[in-house]
């Protein structure tokens, strides 16, 4: 067998080792409570994922303006194709049948937070290579309570 992969393992016989060598509660509020909070990280790392795909759309979409600006040819960035595979495999899922909404208030929360970077003086602050950094003012965006609204309840 490849040294990376694992072995497919029957879930009902890992959990019943599992249960027999660290004896956990068997009660089913203890994991009710595990599964909200697993459920909960979920959320947060969806959320997380759904920010960094509205700052590479935002990137990417400031990639196009300087091209045609330069009149220079878009360069063939092959993680795009990735990431608009990803966002349809996400719109598929059954929890998200409405999921182009979701992303665009997404979008519109990163923008909003990426017009927060401005300094006290309304000017942009950059690193030398001319990044633009987050100013004193930074709000970043709350992308988990868009992704989880008309989800779950309220947190």
């Amino acid at each position: 067998m490849d040294a990376n992969k694992h072995p497919v393992i029957d879930a009902k016989e890992a959990l019943d080792e599992f249960f027999e060598k660290f004896e956990p509660p068997k009660d089913p509020e203890f994991w009710k409570k595990l599964v909200n909070e697993e459920a909960n990280e979920v959320m947060e790392a969806f959320a997380h994922l759904i920010k960094e795909l509205c700052d590479l759309g935002y990137v990417l979409s400031g990639l196009s303006i300087a091209c045609d600006e330069a009149e220079v040819d878009m360069l063939d960035i092959t993680p795009v194709d990735a990431i608009y595979g990803a966002m349809v495999i996400m719109q598929s899922l059954d929890e998200y049948p409405n999921f182009e909404p979701v992303l665009q208030e997404a979008f519109a929360a990163t923008h909003k937070s990426n017009m927060s970077k401005l300094g006290d003086d309304g000017k942009p602050i950059r690193r030398e290579d001319g990044k633009i950094l987050k100013g004193p003012n930074y709000k970043a965006p709350d992308i988990l309570s868009i992704v989880t609204k008309g989800y779950v309840g309220e947190r």
